[in-house]
């Protein structure tokens, strides 16, 4: 069974890398926000860099929502998928967290 899923899993994973390339770092940028959603200030500042923050607010991003990217996997997948793939990376999930989601409850203690 995880077998299956973890191959699932990495397929799907593979596309969603393959929608991040740009041909620039406005066009990486973009398509970044156009999965994760608008950008805090808070997001923001936690990057500490002056250069993205300006291009980041000149970005008009149409969104998508994540079933547009994920719609194959596994609903099961996608609190762990989400954790992960965040715009801000100390919201990302840590490892401590995703061990306690329902997935991994046979890989816990």
């Amino acid at each position: 069974m995880y077998r299956s899923i973890i191959v699932d899993w990495k397929a799907s994973f593979l596309r969603y890398i393959l929608i991040y390339v740009g041909k620039s770092v406005l066009e990486q940028l973009e398509k970044i926000i156009e999965f994760t959603g608008a950008v805090s200030q808070e997001d923001l500042e936690s990057l500490d860099s002056p250069v993205v923050e300006c291009l980041v607010t000149q970005i008009k991003p149409k969104y998508k929502t994540f079933a547009d990217y994920f719609s194959l996997i596994d609903p099961q997948f996608h609190p762990f998928l989400r954790g992960l793939l965040k715009f801000n990376p100390h919201k990302r999930l840590t490892v401590k967290e995703i061990f306690s989601l329902p997935l991994f409850n046979d890989f816990s203690e």
